[in-house]
């Protein structure tokens, strides 16, 4: 009924999202958040290049 079903939607990248978050916080420094930043997109990599278990 006008508009995607949320599993079909496209979302945005996950560090995309979560830098969002990041810099609306006012308790961050700009170094702070930089370094989060780049924490969370080792780890995505980290985990996209894991090899997955086909049964689950």
């Amino acid at each position: 009924m006008g508009g995607d079903a949320p599993a079909q939607r496209e979302e945005p990248e996950l560090v995309t999202q979560i830098g969002s978050l990041l810099r609306a916080r006012k308790d961050l420094e700009p170094e702070d958040i930089t370094y989060l930043e780049a924490v969370i997109q080792a780890t995505v990599r980290r985990v996209k290049a894991l090899p997955r278990d086909k049964e689950a």
